[in-house]
């Protein structure tokens, strides 16, 4: 683990598209070093990331590789020895972001399926809210890992083949390791300590559900888009509908919660696409030549609509919380002010100016 020195650890988190502009080492442990990095991402946004270099992933999955156990997660190799990339949210489960390399080809990074977070985090509820609590995050954490998998932007020279393939091999991939993580027999604390066996086996029932819930799945828009923003966790029903969800930072940033997501629904839902169009925006739309959106393509503008809106959405809510920074309030104030605010009051959805703010953005990249 010496080998993972400040330098090293700037050197791999630019690797992937950040700059950095300040890092230091905040704890260590047996395995593993943890380091605060203040980083610029890909739209110029300024934050600050807890980042964590695992060196005994070996020990803990024998032969398996990193990419093996972690698959979608971007991992770095440095003289034969293999360390996983986290970003830490402060989310129980899974996390991802999306970004761009410094070549401009997008990426989804995902936080890997922390056991000992969701563990931690549930033992520390009282004994009537665990069961529960544990089974929304199940439920969340298999749809965003299937969301997260079937979506990883492909190289340019492939072709985007079958997505439903690759969201049931994912969830057979994800079924697998959760089924691992349920009977104790991955390298973290046996869930036994937290649930007794008729709980668990309420767990485990309910998982295999959620998974089959997953397969095939036409992904309602606040499922993809709202868990990227790591600001507002939501909650669906048995249907998929909205059935409740954190307010995070809405409050301070002057967006009533509620209201803002029945107006996100209405504008992102009427037109968002089926995960294979939102793959192909992806793909497509952030590699347009002149950087901006390509109106004329349907799933571009619905998907990049919607993607866009995440990231307006953090803008804003930082710009609210965090008025002194430059790099958010270049557009987080005119995202409040033009798209959100209006929506909230029941404004009909005004796509033309929201493309056209979006297209200023990108020209200005």
């Amino acid at each position: 683990m010496d080998k993972i020195t400040p330098e090293y650890a700037r050197k791999a988190i630019e690797h992937i598209g950040f700059r950095v502009d300040s890092i230091k080492l905040v704890s260590t442990d047996i395995g593993h070093h943890k380091y605060r990095a203040q980083v610029l991402d890909c739209d110029d946004h300024h934050d600050s990331y807890d980042i964590t270099f695992q060196s005994d992933l070996e020990k803990k999955w024998g032969e398996k590789t990193v990419e093996s156990v972690f698959q979608g997660t971007i991992s770095l190799e440095r003289e034969c020895e293999i360390y996983d990339y986290f970003v830490s949210f402060g989310v129980p489960g899974a996390a991802v972001k999306l970004g761009r390399a410094a070549d401009g080809t997008p990426f989804l990074l995902r936080e890997a399926l922390q056991g000992e977070n969701i563990q931690n985090y549930v033992a520390s509820l009282p004994e009537e809210q665990r069961q529960a609590t544990y089974l929304g995050l199940m439920r969340k954490v298999g749809a965003l890992f299937a969301y997260v998998q079937a979506v990883v932007p492909l190289k340019e020279d492939e072709e985007y083949g079958d997505l439903n393939l690759k969201i049931e091999n994912s969830v057979d991939h994800y079924s697998k390791r959760l089924e691992r993580f349920l009977t104790g027999n991955l390298a973290w604390n046996p869930h036994e300590k937290v649930f007794n066996p008729a709980e668990l086996d309420a767990v485990r029932v309910h998982a295999r559900k959620s998974l089959e819930d997953v397969k095939g799945m036409e992904f309602p828009a606040p499922v993809l888009v709202l868990a990227n923003t790591h600001r507002g966790n939501i909650y669906l029903d048995e249907s998929g509908e909205i059935d409740g969800f954190d307010q995070c930072n809405f409050a301070q940033a002057g967006i009533p919660a509620a209201e803002f997501y029945n107006a996100f629904w209405q504008f992102a839902n009427p037109a968002f696409a089926r995960t294979a169009d939102v793959h192909k925006a992806l793909v497509e739309g952030y590699r347009a030549a002149d950087g901006t959106i390509d109106l004329d393509d349907t799933a571009t503008r619905a998907a990049m609509r919607a993607l866009d809106l995440n990231h307006f959405l953090r803008a804003a809510t930082i710009y609210a919380t965090k008025p002194n920074d430059p790099m958010r309030n270049r557009w987080g104030h005119r995202f409040k002010d033009e798209i959100v605010m209006p929506l909230v009051e029941g404004a009909d959805p005004d796509y033309d100016l929201f493309s056209q703010i979006i297209n200023e953005k990108w020209e200005k990249k």
